[in-house]
């Protein structure tokens, strides 16, 4: 099992994708749950285009949402590393998923041996 795939098995919360299951063919392929507004960057985007923002209680919804999901890799000592809107999935009630653990990396393998 590639790692991405381990960290989201072992990974779950209400708030980091789930993971369902994974093939190892000619490519590794992840398959997790569906958000379906996409990532936030897109949903960033489509407000853009409209002339429009989110309001500041949505954005702070959207910040407590992804420091849940902190807080329950970090408790497995993963750290993501690489936290931006292409990595937040937006589900259709709006709830936030954080996601692409790809170069998270194991918070143990920092600290230095007495």
């Amino acid at each position: 099992m590639g790692k991405e795939a381990f960290r989201l098995k072992t990974l779950q919360n209400e708030h980091i994708v789930n993971y369902i299951e994974h093939f190892d063919t000619d490519g590794f392929i992840i398959i997790m749950e569906l958000c379906e507004f996409g990532d936030l960057d897109n949903q960033i985007n489509l407000m853009k285009e409209k002339g429009s923002h989110f309001a500041e209680a949505e954005i702070l919804v959207c910040l407590g949402q992804v420091c849940k999901a902190l807080v329950k890799s970090h408790g497995f000592e993963v750290i993501h590393g690489d936290i931006k809107p292409q990595n937040l999935f937006v589900k259709k009630d709006n709830t936030i998923k954080v996601g692409d653990f790809g170069v998270a990396l194991i918070a143990s393998a920092f600290q230095t041996q007495k």
